[in-house]
């Protein structure tokens, strides 16, 4: 192999370590595909807890928040109530809607 076809062989090595690690590095951002649509007129609520997450007792302050899990029948919804005093779980809810029960 001559001089051009070494070049021209190390250019394509280098567009596909390159390319590998793009695609290995560069993660695509994530759009959350949510079930709540912000109403632009509604007022806001007030910031109670302004993220300080710690409690000086039990059952002073409580934090909540639901998971929607995608399965081949349809959605699961995972939903947990915590204690910020010592992370005890309080509460936590299940909920399924199936595919033949959901509109577009």
């Amino acid at each position: 192999m001559g001089p051009e076809g070494k070049r021209a062989h190390q250019a394509q090595r280098e567009r596909n370590v390159l390319g590998v690690a793009g695609q290995l590095m560069l993660k695509k951002k994530y759009h959350a595909k949510g079930i709540t649509k912000a109403d632009p007129t509604a007022k806001a609520s007030e910031n109670l807890i302004q993220q300080n997450f710690i409690a000086a007792a039990p059952n002073q302050k409580w934090l909540g928040d639901i998971t929607e899990i995608p399965t081949a029948d349809g959605k699961l919804y995972l939903s947990a109530v915590l204690d910020c005093y010592d992370g005890a779980r309080m509460e936590s809810f299940f909920a399924t809607l199936k595919k033949e029960c959901m509109t577009k």
